[in-house]
């Protein structure tokens, strides 16, 4: 059976209607530990107040201005707990970062991994002050993951891109090794190829580059290294970072 218009169940979505400020206390709280040091939590909370007013808006086809997950920032609500959260936001209250007469778009990341990054090598505009630099109080976050010819063959298998009888080949490492090529210079990955062969025995490559250098398979971060072992057939990524950095 299928539903009629006047069968379909009518859908509510809750508009939550706030002052900055208190909102801000629902969200300092979910992207940083109440226990961070103040200054911390105080630079958290002009980073999120000055996202927040940068983005207003940005879901406003959906009938609200900015969601509570992190296509813009998470946001718990209010917590009488989190008292070092509520002082942060109190002791900044109304101040945001400007460049010049315009509001910054203060991005952040959890972990950047020891370089920042230049937001053109991560979106698609490349704004003055969000440059790619190097950064000494930010490196401790690694990781590392490994995947077999087949398992990536078997990712694959769902990629409208890749047909199924097509198989994985190879990470292009070749391509790789061209550093001007393949990375940019805060050792993000700029451009990664995975060889496929399709039924008639013909390679193609899928590219990946910026934000979905990371994406495409999982990672924390676009900040890695991959290497293969021929004897295990292993690929091993190693990175850092966690975030866009």
């Amino acid at each position: 059976n299928t539903l009629s218009l006047h069968d379909a169940l009518p859908i509510f979505i809750p508009v939550n209607t706030i002052n900055i400020e208190d909102y801000l206390k629902g969200v300092v709280g979910k992207e940083m530990s109440d226990n961070f040091p103040i200054e911390a939590l105080k630079a958290q909370a002009i980073a999120a107040r000055n996202y927040a007013f940068a983005n207003i808006g940005k879901h406003n086809s959906k009938g609200y201005s900015i969601c509570d997950g992190i296509d813009c920032q998470v946001y718990g609500g209010y917590d009488a707990s989190l008292t070092n959260v509520i002082a942060a936001v109190d002791a900044t209250a109304g101040k945001v970062l400007l460049s010049g007469t315009s509001l910054v778009s203060a991005y952040y990341a959890a972990n950047d991994g020891g370089y920042t990054e230049d937001s053109g090598n991560v979106w698609t505009t490349s704004l003055s002050y969000l440059k790619a630099k190097p950064d000494d109080y930010d490196t401790s976050y690694t990781w590392s993951k490994t995947f077999t010819t087949k398992e990536l063959s078997n990712l694959y298998k769902l990629n409208p891109k890749v047909q199924a009888t097509d198989t994985f080949v190879r990470i292009d490492l070749n391509l790789l090794s061209s550093t001007g090529l393949t990375k940019f210079e805060s050792g993000r990955i700029k451009n990664i190829s995975l060889i496929f062969k399709n039924s008639v025995g013909t390679e193609y490559a899928l590219s990946y580059g910026k934000e979905a250098a990371r994406t495409f398979l999982g990672f924390a971060s676009s900040l890695y290294d991959v290497s293969y072992d021929v004897a295990t057939d292993i690929y091993t990524f190693n990175g850092k970072g966690n975030g866009h950095g």
